[in-house]
C-alpha cells in the first residue's frame, strides 16, 4: 500500500502521526483492530487510541467514512492485488 500526499488531502493528511497513518493504511486494507495490533507489535487499546485520533482529527465519524475519505482522496492508495487480497468470497466462508 503506498501513500501519497497531494491536493486538498495534503492539510488535513499531514496531521496524523506516522504511526496513524500506519493504522490507516491497515484500516484501509480491511484488518480488523486485533490484526492491526499483532501486525505492528502493538496492544489492542493502542490500537483503539489511533484510530479514535484519527477520526477526530480528520472529522470522521467511523471506519467506513474515514477509508472512503483515504482511498477517494488518494492519501491511501490502495493496489488492486491488495485489494484482493482482502475479499472474503461467500464460497470461502461456507
Amino acid at each position: 500500500m503506498a501513500v501519497v500526499s497531494g491536493g486538498a488531502s495534503r492539510h488535513r493528511s499531514e496531521i496524523v502521526t506516522s504511526r496513524e497513518r500506519e493504522v490507516l493504511e491497515l484500516v484501509c486494507l480491511g484488518r480488523s483492530n486485533e490484526a492491526i495490533a499483532e501486525t505492528l507489535n502493538i496492544t489492542l487499546e493502542t490500537v483503539k487510541s489511533h484510530v479514535k485520533a484519527i477520526l477526530g482529527k480528520l472529522g470522521h465519524a467511523g471506519r467506513p467514512e474515514l477509508i472512503a475519505w483515504a482511498l477517494h482522496t488518494g492519501v491511501v492508495e490502495q493496489r488492486p492485488e491488495e485489494f484482493n487480497k482482502n475479499i472474503t468470497r461467500t464460497s470461502d466462508v461456507l
